[in-house]
């Protein structure tokens, strides 16, 4: 979603969207399309963004995590944002410091964050998230915190729990579509179709699937990257609804 966009989306006044998005507050903060189509989107998520501020830290400095924490929990009230992610940034401040945080949201909010597990918290921390709150998110997947051998040795007992305590999990940036099937997570996320337009190539669903193809080997003129990365975005909807009925 980019604001150049913001002219010509139409808003649905009633129905909802039926499309998954996870968005980042790093970008939604600036991005004035977004608090309009929020209220439209069948499921949304919001992520802090810390990730990406951590990432970016040359650019813009020291942190005061303080006042982060408060605007991203403003940003989530006023947009009545049901689904959000703490602000898991237990490497830079410490995990003390980091639960100070989600605290410090979820009261000026109004309602519980999804927490979300490292593995440097242990396997008690993971049973304390899954008695505690009602969704739990397990991170550091994509950042490769550990092998993820390691990770997904360590899925079968972590959702074995959580389903035990009832307890929905996010795989934040897991979309490994074998490992889907075997590790049955109640949402996962990925990045992963914005990587085709890359490679001058578009995702295509297939079969239980999304591969990477050239846009001339089907057919199809792509006229543009943005054209790509529509094509892209609805194919891997394509997949995100055919693992809501198969997985």
């Amino acid at each position: 979603m980019q604001n150049r966009t913001e002219q010509t989306i139409t808003i649905p006044n009633k129905e909802k969207l039926d499309i998954n998005i996870l968005e980042s507050y790093y970008y939604a903060r600036t991005n004035k399309v977004v608090d309009r189509l929020i209220p439209s989107i069948g499921n949304f998520l919001l992520d802090s963004g810390a990730f990406t501020f951590m990432s970016s830290v040359v650019k813009h400095g020291s942190i005061d995590w303080l006042s982060y924490s408060d605007r991203y929990a403003d940003f989530i009230r006023d947009n009545n944002i049901k689904d959000f992610f703490e602000l898991d940034i237990d490497s830079i401040v410490g995990l003390d410091y980091t639960e100070r945080l989600r605290d410090r949201i979820e009261r000026r909010v109004g309602w519980q964050s999804i927490p979300v597990w490292h593995p440097s918290r242990g396997g008690q921390y993971w049973k304390d998230m899954c008695k505690e709150y009602g969704r739990v998110a397990v991170g550091g997947i994509a950042a490769k915190e550990a092998p993820r051998a390691v990770y997904e040795r360590a899925f079968p007992s972590l959702l074995s729990f959580a389903k035990e305590r009832g307890a929905r999990v996010h795989g934040l940036g897991y979309t490994d579509f074998d490992g889907l099937k075997r590790y049955r997570f109640d949402s996962v996320d990925s990045t992963t179709w914005l990587s085709a337009s890359r490679f001058h190539e578009v995702a295509q669903f297939n079969k239980d699937r999304v591969i990477r193809v050239v846009p001339r080997k089907m057919g199809k003129a792509i006229k543009s990257a943005e054209d790509a990365l529509k094509y892209s975005f609805f194919e891997w909807q394509k997949y995100s609804d055919w693992a809501y009925i198969n997985i």
